[in-house]
């Protein structure tokens, strides 16, 4: 792992937040839930989150406009999207065009997402160096 991190979940699917929170907190990450649309760029601005896990099932989040407003805010960790879908090609090109930085397909596993989120971690350090 690189350093303690703090990670923000966003949505609002209980059981996947459950399983993020739980993975995370295991493997020495800080990890916060949101909701709440108002609170995100304020939480995300906060100094400490270094990573951002946007969860689009059951959350009505608008993932894309979202990562957008994010970057226009100058967050510059990685933004990951946690999706049921494989995506194709051309959707995995309009999400990076979007902001984000890529994504995890689910069904998560709770042993293997630490190792996931280590590895954009590890990209994002790799990109500043």
């Amino acid at each position: 792992m690189v350093g303690k991190q703090t990670i923000l979940y966003l949505g609002n699917h209980f059981p996947t937040a459950a399983l993020v929170n739980a993975a995370l907190s295991d493997a020495g990450y800080n990890v916060l839930v949101e909701d709440s649309l108002g609170k995100i760029l304020q939480t995300a601005g906060s100094d400490g989150v270094g990573m951002i896990l946007m969860d689009e099932q059951k959350s009505g989040l608008d993932c894309y406009g979202l990562a957008d407003s994010l970057r226009k805010h100058k967050f510059q960790g990685p933004i990951v999207l946690l999706t049921e879908d494989k995506l194709e090609r051309r959707e995995f090109c309009n999400l990076i065009a979007g902001g984000m930085s890529g994504y995890i397909q689910k069904p998560l596993d709770k042993a293997e997402l630490p190792r996931l989120v280590d590895k954009y971690f590890t990209a994002v350090a790799r990109t500043y160096e």
